[in-house]
């Protein structure tokens, strides 16, 4: 766990960034984005649907090629909670993929 966290792009965003709903803190200081990390406990490769309870504008994959997000009606109505963010992702057998969540400006 600790080569692979060291290989993921962070920043400090505790003192930095607004908290979003629900716990959900987005780094967007300085052009960075919130790392989203998953793991493939399989032998084969697979592509999950990834779905953000937040609204962003934009998706990377570690190499910061974008990825198609849509914006989704979220299956509870809770006041003005409405929309989450959805994405494909593939993920390599026995291994991990890491994406970055680009947060509205």
């Amino acid at each position: 766990m600790q080569r692979i966290a060291r290989k993921i792009r962070t920043t400090d965003i505790l003192n930095h960034s607004p908290s979003q709903k629900n716990g959900w803190i987005l780094w967007e200081k300085d052009g960075e984005s919130a790392p989203v990390i998953l793991f493939n406990p399989h032998a084969f490769p697979i592509t999950v649907q990834v779905q953000i309870n937040a609204v962003v504008w934009g998706v990377t994959d570690s190499l910061g090629r974008t990825v198609a997000v849509q914006t989704v009606r979220v299956p509870q109505t809770n006041h003005s909670d409405l929309y989450n963010s959805m994405f494909l992702a593939p993920v390599p057998a026995w291994g991990y993929a890491v994406y970055y969540l680009l947060n509205p400006v």
